[in-house]
């Protein structure tokens, strides 16, 4: 029977392929745009086009890449230019850091945002400003503080009651830029100069707000209405306009003349980032970046002692933080090769600019930004009538994707006759060693490794150490036993389809009639559709509530109620803390239960019964043109930037396949297993006592206990709940059915060799 069902698959799929032109259907290819053909010594590559606005090409070409900071920062940290690098201030962790151009931690100090912002307003080692605000008087209290000798001394006091003042330290004396208002509103700016004793040397009004910049051999200010550049001169204290900024453009930065000879200011039109030198004239554009989905009236910003310029990419999470970089044109090929994607995938409208690229979103974006050989684009079926078939006739038809995202298709696609595989690769580039040896041998089949499953969880029951420790349990029957009858042992919480699958799909094991049959019996007893609905809601407001992310499927109000005893497991982490939906967590498990937990495989087998459930798989069909472009990106996806979350340290989509990004996680837990828990789970707040050693030693010997996967869409699983539902139907006694099934499996092993 099976080898008919393949037999009619192939034969259906090739028929599709040549009536609809090899295709099946017309995926969608919104990104996929036609590459323009390459223009006689000007590179496709770039931050932008590398067209200067009057369509000359630019003499250099800036590339894009990751920048990645030696510190855990969050996507939206504060950024400026420092004189060695950037300055960074992470407002959630209260924390500055001064970063050198290659993202390595020169110095990091607690502070809060009046910090960061006096680090645009230069001061020099030996000064600093000291602010204290008087509330009840509206008024700040300042002291001019000066370090010499180890010592800090006084050299000036003042207060401002409407106003403020900025301290710019020099060699011999120091300056205070102070901003006040009268009682009719009217704004004052005024420059004092001061000696290194703190004595008055001069005061002038500047007439409009200012920018102060310091490069390593000047003092620059930008004053905001006049547009004009001035450069200070200490030996009189006065100010020279030495430059001017259109009005529609806006300053980036300066730079000294370590990097370019003559000071230059760094300026934007919002889409072109330009060199002016001071005094010239000019505006050279160097790279266009108004599509880099910087954020909001962010321009690039200069990375001191540098070249290179730092941004933020609002679209990616993984990796927002890049740098852009000159590089030679004969260094760059004149074009990338063109990698496709299968994916599967409904974007909605409203998402599709910032998710183009499906669930692959964050790694296709930093690929396709560091890669100097391939572009990667998106083929989507999710508009073909039948996906599979689609894709299956553009595997037969000569139109065949470079990689495939299997859980958009289901397993079948994933077949040995269609997957390359991907061993020799790993073993040549990688090493076997760089990934979790249990998990990569459940992954391999016959001694091939027909997909890539960079993150996976757990999949086991859950239940009392108190009924399950020191018991042999052989079926489903005396686990029921246990719970008090076979409606306790998972009450609502899973469903038959999801019983089936875990017991079926993707299996290595063998059931005898006997063993069939329990597990049958044991399914006719689940709910068809698991819906545990929380108090105060309909069944429509809670399928509603769960499309928007309100309510969680996994519910522990069963367990804590004692309405149910066991939970069929999707295990993601130690603690459950990881992006995965409907992941189950050892420590709330344990919590509700109030008592420790202990896991079970499947009952009645001789094996471990834990098993894998990719939560992301990647294969390279036969067929693809680019193998070795294909596992360029495949290796990529094993970055700890898409397996670990940077800030958190927690795994992103589940157990990461690499060792590295493994032990990175680990640790973090290590920290986290405080022995308690307190969250919300569908709008009931709680605090969980658990045994943490308990919870890491289960999850660890789990991971070692791993002998398969479980995912959906093989031949065999179809056909044996084909035959299941003839039985919850009626149509089929039970000693029929599991005989059938019994059947089936031995076929489908002898077929395998197994």
């Amino acid at each position: 029977m099976n080898k008919n069902i393949r037999l009619w698959a192939a034969v259906l799929a090739l028929c599709l392929a040549l009536s609809l032109g090899l295709g099946g259907c017309a995926p969608k290819n919104e990104n996929q745009t036609a590459a323009p053909p390459a223009r006689e010594g000007v590179s496709t590559y770039g931050a932008g086009e590398n067209l200067a606005p009057d369509g000359s090409p630019l003499e250099t070409v800036y590339v894009p890449g990751i920048l990645e900071f030696d510190r855990s920062l969050q996507p939206f940290t504060r950024f400026q230019t420092s004189p060695n690098g950037l300055y960074a201030f992470d407002e959630l962790a209260q924390k500055l850091y001064e970063f050198d151009g290659e993202g390595r931690c020169l110095r990091e100090w607690s502070g809060g945002y009046a910090d960061y912002e006096a680090l645009a307003n230069p001061v020099s080692s030996t000064w600093r400003l000291e602010a204290r605000e008087d509330r009840a008087a509206r008024a700040t209290d300042y002291r001019v503080l000066c370090l010499e000798g180890g010592q800090e001394s006084e050299a000036l006091s003042f207060r401002c009651e409407n106003g403020t003042a900025t301290l710019v330290g020099l060699e011999e004396g120091f300056l205070l830029y102070r901003f006040g208002w009268d009682e009719n509103g009217v704004n004052a700016f005024t420059l004092e100069s001061y000696d290194a004793a703190g004595q008055l040397l001069q005061s002038r009004d500047l007439g409009e707000w200012m920018e102060i910049y310091r490069t390593g051999d000047g003092l620059y200010f930008f004053g905001f209405d006049s547009r004009g550049v001035y450069r200070y001169d200490p030996v009189d204290s006065s100010l020279t306009r030495v430059d001017s900024v259109p009005e529609d453009f806006r300053v980036c930065g300066f730079q000294g003349g370590a990097v370019s000879q003559t000071d230059v200011l760094y300026l934007t039109d919002y889409s072109y980032l330009y060199r002016h030198r001071l005094g010239s004239g000019e505006n050279e554009p160097l790279f266009r970046y108004d599509a880099l989905f910087l954020s909001e009236g962010v321009a690039p910003v200069p990375i001191g002692g540098t070249e290179s310029f730092f941004f933020l990419d609002l679209r990616n999470e993984s990796s927002p933080f890049r740098i852009v970089s000159p590089v030679a044109k004969s260094s760059l090929p004149a074009e990338k090769k063109i990698l496709t994607l299968a994916i599967n995938e409904i974007i909605p409208e409203e998402k599709a600019r910032h998710l183009q690229y499906g669930s692959f979103h964050d790694e296709i974006l930093d690929f396709n930004t560091v890669s100097r050989d391939y572009e990667l684009v998106v083929r989507n079926y999710a508009d073909c009538p039948d996906p599979f078939l689609a894709l299956s006739a553009d595997l037969a038809g000569g139109n065949a994707p470079d990689i495939i995202d299997v859980r958009g298709f289901g397993s079948a696609i994933c077949s040995p006759a269609a997957a390359e595989d991907l061993l020799p690769y790993v073993q040549r580039d990688l090493g076997t060693d760089a990934l979790l040896s249990g998990p990569l041998a459940a992954m391999i089949t016959d001694g091939k490794l027909l997909s890539l499953m960079p993150s996976f969880s757990l999949v086991a029951i859950l239940g009392p150490a108190s009924l399950l420790d020191g018991r042999e349990i052989e079926s489903f029957s005396a686990l029921s036993d246990l719970a008090g009858g076979a409606e306790r042992v998972f009450d609502q919480s899973l469903d038959r389809e999801s019983f089936l699958l875990w017991v079926f799909a993707n299996s290595r094991r063998d059931y005898t009639a006997d063993q069939a049959e329990d597990l049958l019996r044991f399914a006719a007893a689940l709910p068809e559709d698991n819906m545990q609905i929380p108090e105060g809601l309909t069944e429509q407001e809670y399928r509603e509530a769960l499309a928007h992310g309100t309510v969680f499927p996994v519910d522990y109000g069963p367990i804590r109620d004692g309405l149910q005893r066991f939970q069929l497991a999707l295990i993601a982490d130690p603690l459950g803390r990881t992006l995965t939906t409907g992941a189950a967590s050892i420590p709330e498990t344990e919590g509700w239960l109030g008592e420790r937990v202990s896991a079970l495989g499947l009952p009645g087998t001789e094996s471990s019964g834990i098993y894998l459930a990719p939560t992301r798989e990647l294969m390279i069909p036969q067929a693809a043109a680019n193998k070795e472009g294909a596992w360029a990106f495949l290796s990529f996806v094993l970055s700890d930037r898409y397996l670990v979350r940077g800030f958190t340290g927690s795994f992103s989509y589940g157990i990461p396949l690499t060792r590295a990004a493994y032990d990175r996680g680990m640790a973090q837990y290590e920290i986290w297993m405080d022995g308690q828990l307190s969250g919300t789970v569908n709008g009931m707040d709680y605090e969980l006592r658990y045994d943490p050693e308990n919870a890491k030693a289960l999850f660890l010997a789990l991971l070692d206990e791993v002998e398969g996967v479980c995912r959906d869409g093989d031949e065999l699983y179809t056909a044996v709940r084909r035959t299941a539902e003839a039985y919850f139907s009626g149509d089929k006694a039970m000693e029929q059915a599991a005989s059938e099934i019994a059947r089936q499996l031995r076929i489908y092993h002898a077929e395998q060799g197994q």
